[in-house]
């Protein structure tokens, strides 16, 4: 467990070093906190699969076309929906109590994962709104280039190879934008949380701390979705085998493989999750040791303390 004698400029390797041991040592409070949103998307992913049956079924079988099927398949879009927003939410949460989680950690205390959800209580709101903020800030370049294509005159490209290469290039381009965009807002979520700012107040003290800190955050995001798509391949890997060995051999795709892999996708993600959110934590503090003295401050509270 780490404890406030351990607060120190770290390097990178060290900062990694850091966020595996405490994913490991704290394995079950992680996938705990994260598997809560993976319920929701494992039964978005079953309902979807099965209303995709169903109209497989219509189609073999018209006698099953009707009023009865157009309610059904109506109300089942209704309860998509519904656990769709349920996710964003739950989502949303479960980010939140993990920041939480790894702060606790980090600075010696003992956290479980009710009182890591219990300090997001009233905080999922303003968090969404951070998350719409980097979202639409993220997607903006992207829109844009969908406009201009959009609005581009078919007569000035009558070449479809021609249109083509362009909205690869308009595409291409917008790539070291979102990059930019989503390392300079990535330690918001943190901000927002521990120093209990405003919304924009977190957006700003992000683009502080992480100026001359990018190259550093680049590596630890990349690396962490690394990680975080080999253990999804692991969970689901089998699953797509079987289901090329069955197309291999021509056989039709058995349906009822979706099932378990859906299963098996929401566990992977909850065990991959956690990562990129326990280093982005680690990250925002190891900034501002680096650039605000932050051990100084918890080490001058600490004789506070005893005083």
């Amino acid at each position: 467990m780490m404890n406030t004698q351990e607060l120190r400029p770290l390097t990178l390797g060290r900062l990694l070093d850091r966020a595996f041991s405490c994913y490991r040592d704290h394995f079950i409070l992680f996938v705990g906190i994260m598997a809560i949103p993976q319920v929701f998307i494992v039964g978005i992913s079953l309902l979807t699969q099965r209303i995709q049956q169903s109209a497989l079924q219509v189609g073999i079988n018209p006698r099953l076309q009707g009023k009865h099927f157009l309610f059904v398949l109506a109300s089942a879009g209704l309860i998509l929906f519904l656990m769709l927003l349920g996710y964003v939410f739950a989502y949303a949460a479960a980010l939140g109590g993990t920041t939480f989680g790894v702060s606790e950690i980090y600075l010696g205390r003992q956290v479980t994962i009710r009182a890591a959800y219990g300090r997001m209580r009233g905080r999922v709101w303003v968090l969404l709104r951070v998350l719409i903020v980097i979202s639409v800030s993220l997607t903006t370049p992207l829109l844009l280039a969908g406009l201009i294509m959009a609005l581009m005159p078919l007569h000035l490209v009558p070449n479809p190879t021609l249109l083509l290469v362009i909205l690869i290039l308009l595409l291409v381009a917008t790539v070291p934008w979102t990059v930019w965009m989503l390392l300079r807002y990535s330690l918001a979520i943190p901000a927002l949380l521990l120093e209990g700012v405003s919304a924009r107040e977190a957006i700003k003290r992000s683009a502080i701390l992480t100026k001359g800190y990018l190259g550093q955050l680049f590596l630890i995001v990349l690396l962490m979705m690394l990680i975080g798509s080999v253990i999804a391949t692991v969970f689901e890997g089998p699953f797509w085998i079987a289901i090329a060995v069955l197309a291999a051999k021509g056989n039709h795709l058995a349906l009822w493989l979706g099932y378990p892999m859906a299963v098996a996708g929401g566990i992977g993600r909850a065990v991959s999750s956690p990562l990129l959110a326990i280093a982005i934590v680690l990250a925002y503090y190891d900034t501002r040791i680096k650039k605000e003295g932050f051990d100084l401050q918890v080490m001058m509270a600490s004789l506070d303390n005893v005083e």
